[in-house]
This record gives structure tokens, C-alpha cells and sequence, in this order.
């Protein structure tokens, strides 16, 4: 509470930090360990667990796993299988992170509240923007389409019941 008080309140940044791939016998990189998110969104545990579901799709037709060479073959092509399920929920903490990084902007509070608003009105609004944050549906297009909604939302409250200049400016 000091801290707030005092207004020196600290964020943790959001930078892209994608790794190299760098195969290594023995060992393979998941969740976090291999694309950093920002923690906001949980995206480093949600991912470590989608991994595990490509590896075991991808490892089902190996019956030895310590044949060393077959078991690098299958792998080759784990992190390019990954990439697509990573690059929703990736896109989804950095926008989230904009959002609601402390700003006294007027137009990010609008955009903020608009979240909590678009949140609020429950049923697939609701549950879309949970089924991208959790993984469940990691398509890109309904996360545009999502975040296309949240910034209709928000620029529809703010026009109505009427357009007062200063609000729209906002919204501009």
C-alpha cells in the first residue's frame, strides 16, 4: 500500500524473448524455459501443458524411447509445432499487458474498463476470451475477432448515449 500511496509503482516489462532451438540429447525445453510470456496471463504454465500434449502425439508412434537417434528424428519438428499454438496466447499477454499497464492515459483507462465490461456481459463473450487465455482455443482469428469486439465495445460506450467531442477524441 505504500507504494501505491507513494505512486512509484513498478510493472514488469513485455518483450518478445523467443530461444533458439538448440537441440540437445536428453533434455527439451517447455513452457516458459523455451518463449517467455508475461506472467499476467499464465501463458508459461498453459503452454508447458500444451507441449505435453504435442510431445505425447508426437512421440505415440515411437515404441523405444531409448532408441536415441529415432527419438531425436520425431523431435526435430516439436518446436515448429508448437509455434502455432504459442502464437495466440503470445499475442493475447502482450495485449493484455497494454491494456492494463499503469497508465493515467484516458484512452487506456476507456479501453481497460471496456475489457471489464466486455467480461462482464458473460455467455460466449466471456467464455471466448477464457478459452484463448487458457489455451482451449488457440485459433488466431477468434482472437482478432475478440479483440475487434472489446474495441467496438469501448468505442461504442463511449459515443452513446451521446457523442460529446471530448469523448470521441478519446476513442480516436
Amino acid at each position: 500500500m505504500v507504494a501505491i500511496e507513494k505512486g512509484n509503482i513498478r510493472t514488469m516489462t513485455n518483450r518478445s524473448m523467443p530461444a533458439t532451438t538448440q537441440p540437445t540429447l536428453g533434455a527439451l525445453l517447455l513452457g516458459d524455459a523455451f518463449n517467455t510470456r508475461h506472467p499476467l496471463t499464465g501463458g508459461g504454465m498453459t503452454m508447458a501443458l500444451s507441449y505435453n500434449v504435442v510431445l505425447r502425439d508426437l512421440l505415440r508412434p515411437l515404441h523405444d524411447l531409448n532408441d536415441a537417434p529415432a527419438l531425436c528424428k520425431y523431435l526435430e519438428s516439436f518446436y515448429t509445432l508448437c509455434k502455432p499454438l504459442a502464437s495466440t496466447i503470445n499475442t493475447l499477454a502482450c495485449a493484455l499487458y497494454k491494456v492494463f499497464f499503469a497508465s493515467s492515459d484516458p484512452s487506456r483507462k476507456e479501453i481497460r474498463q471496456a475489457c471489464f465490461y466486455y467480461l462482464s456481459l458473460g455467455g460466449d463473450f466471456m467464455n471466448g476470451l477464457i478459452a484463448l487465455l487458457s489455451d482451449l482455443n488457440p485459433r488466431p482469428l477468434s482472437l482478432i475477432t475478440h479483440l475487434f469486439f472489446v474495441s467496438i465495445y469501448g468505442v461504442g460506450r463511449l459515443l452513446l448515449p451521446f457523442p460529446l467531442p471530448k469523448r470521441m477524441l478519446i476513442g480516436a
